[in-house]
């Protein structure tokens, strides 16, 4: 994905870069197998996000996506299973 030709020309993004992040993706995450068993989110493209984040034990979800985080009921009950709804801003506010 990240070498499409739109996401190479908008971040300059050469070959080596790419795949020095991936390499660094597969080295510090953790894969989390989905069965597309969560029906959450109004739009059903977002319920993978929101599988992975309560399959994989995370802590707090990350984004930018008004339909996750501006979903009170939403956000309530991911935040009921333990698992934090966070924008951008608010993940980078509570960095050290």
């Amino acid at each position: 994905m990240l070498s499409q030709p739109r996401l190479v020309r908008k971040y300059k993004l050469a070959p080596d870069d790419v795949a020095q992040f991936v390499g660094l993706l597969l080295e510090r995450s953790e894969p989390v197998t989905t069965h597309g068993s969560i029906h959450m989110c109004r739009d059903p493209r977002d319920d993978i996000v929101l599988e992975t984040a309560l399959t994989g034990g995370a802590s707090c979800l990350v984004s930018r996506d008004d339909d996750i985080k501006r979903d009170e009921e939403l956000v309530l009950s991911i935040e009921l299973k333990g698992v934090s709804v966070l924008s951008v801003a608010g993940f980078l506010a509570r960095l050290p």
